[in-house]
């Protein structure tokens, strides 16, 4: 699969938003993106980047499963390898991208917000998330249907692995 930014359709502090029809692709930006901050560590970055896609993918994957939680996400399509993107000239940025770290989601139009706003409506959802083992939720977003009483949930993962990943990496340093 070939993403495109003509196609981009949200920008994040790890990835991008992608969306082709009724489709939405989130794929992570490597350390030589240009809103990479901590780009000076190179692989390093990269390799804290994986592990958050890692830890969503697993999140996601969970969710899906779960008799209860899946109503509450958006159709999961899994893990999908991408090729290349490309500017909207059609020139190849993928150096920009971890081409690996990328899955996919059924599109929803609707208004989304953060979950902390909405968290008093649905309440039961988050304790249940915790419960089997998605326990990263303060990023959670939700998108309202049915006059808002209906949610999908975006932005979960099993753990906050990058804030992890760096923790460790500092503390390997000062040794």
């Amino acid at each position: 699969m070939i993403l495109s930014m003509n196609n981009l359709i949200a920008e994040g502090g790890f990835s991008d938003i992608f969306a082709i029809d009724s489709q939405v692709f989130k794929i992570f930006i490597s350390s030589r993106h240009t809103r990479c901050a901590q780009n000076d560590r190179g692989e390093v970055e990269n390799d804290f980047r994986r592990q958050a896609f890692r830890s969503e993918l697993h999140a996601w994957q969970i969710a899906s499963k779960h008799d209860i939680l899946r109503n509450f996400i958006p159709d999961f399509f899994g893990e999908i390898i991408i090729k290349q993107v490309e500017n909207s000239n059609g020139v190849d940025i993928s150096i920009h991208y971890l081409l690996e770290c990328c899955y996919s989601m059924a599109k929803i139009d609707a208004p989304v917000s953060k979950f902390e706003a909405l968290r008093g409506q649905f309440n039961q959802i988050e304790p249940m998330m915790h419960s089997v083992g998605i326990r990263h939720t303060i990023d959670m977003s939700g998108f309202l249907l049915d006059d808002g009483t209906k949610i999908k949930l975006i932005d979960f993962a099993t753990e906050d692995a990058y804030y992890n990943a760096e923790c460790a990496w500092i503390a390997s340093t000062q040794e």
